[in-house]
């Protein structure tokens, strides 16, 4: 999960500049992530490294909050499509569209 900063003197730190030029211990302590549904997509508090776990009947939230100020946030909703132990891992943003409506349920047969 990544993410920019607007600071109240008006500083901004760009996500480029956030994930090239700071270190996974500063970006934790300006904010902190979280997920809807840690049993399909665990996101790792202080680092916001996610952690495929299985699918998602639908879309689960990835979030970022600020630490001082938790009414500052941001979230985007993605598809967790796993089948644990299969070969690929599909994730997609709601914005892009990898197919129309929820995700295919999960074929039982594989060849």
């Amino acid at each position: 999960v990544e993410f920019a900063a607007a600071f109240d003197d008006g500083t901004i730190i760009t996500r480029h500049a956030m994930y090239s030029y700071f270190n996974a211990t500063t970006r934790g302590a300006l904010v902190t992530f979280g997920s809807t549904d840690a049993g399909s997509l665990e996101v790792a508090r202080d680092s916001g490294d996610i952690i495929a776990r299985g699918n998602s009947p639908g879309h689960v939230g990835l979030q970022v909050t600020a630490r001082r100020n938790t009414s500052v946030q941001g979230r985007v909703d993605v598809i967790s499509n796993l089948r644990t132990g299969g070969v690929d891992v599909d994730l997609a943003g709601s914005g892009g569209r990898v197919t129309r409506g929820l995700p295919v349920a999960e074929v039982s047969t594989w060849i």
